[in-house]
């Protein structure tokens, strides 16, 4: 606005006299509040949107991908808890970083656990497929033992990688919401008890 105003006044030969005003002074207050809140958005944009990205490759079966994504969701944690420790509160008010950070506690858990368990679902699914069309592509009467049982280990074991997926899946949905409610309503509150407000 300042600029804008600098720009109209040159262009229009007006001059401008410096001083202080109520309003001045409260957008002054709500750049720098700004300013403050889209340094600590960018902490949480960068992982919100690579587990977006991870959710997508998984979902197309792209396992390379969301392991890459995975490898990036991790440093994109670990960076935003580092750069979360040397932001100053705004006002003495670190509730917003504060909850940020456990984002990114959420974020880098996400990436060295909950990630890895569905990743070995989709590996152990696609052994699964190549164990069975081997095992299919035999006659029963040309089966061994051998071949029964490793083909029973590979049910069992995609079994038990299905069920391990399946908690997954839901345990890190339900918490998802959790954490991204409370960012939401932590962000909210921030913007809402520190905007200046202006009174004709």
């Amino acid at each position: 606005m300042n600029t804008a105003n600098k720009t109209f006044a040159a262009k229009y030969n007006v001059t401008l006299v410096e001083g202080s005003d109520e309003l001045g002074d409260k957008l002054n207050e709500s750049g720098k509040l700004n300013h403050y809140t889209n340094q600590v958005y960018l902490v949480f944009f960068k992982c919100n949107w690579q587990e977006g990205e991870i959710i997508k490759a998984m979902n197309a079966g792209k396992m390379t991908e969301a392991e890459q994504g995975r490898n990036a969701l991790l440093r994109y944690a670990n960076e935003g808890l580092v750069a979360l420790e040397t932001l100053k509160s705004y006002k003495n008010d670190p509730s917003l970083a504060n909850t940020c950070k456990k984002v990114m506690q959420f974020y880098k858990t996400t990436a060295e656990k909950d990630i890895p368990k569905q990743t070995d679902f989709f590996l152990k699914k696609e052994n699964f497929e190549k164990i069975k069309k081997n095992f299919e592509a035999k006659s029963a009467k040309d089966r061994t033992k051998a071949d029964v049982d490793a083909f029973n280990a590979a049910v069992k074991d995609v079994n038990q990688a299905s069920n391990d997926y399946n908690y997954s899946v839901q345990n890190l949905n339900k918490t998802r919401i959790e954490v991204i409610n409370s960012w939401n309503e932590a962000e909210r509150k921030f913007k809402d008890d520190h905007t200046p407000y202006y009174k004709k």
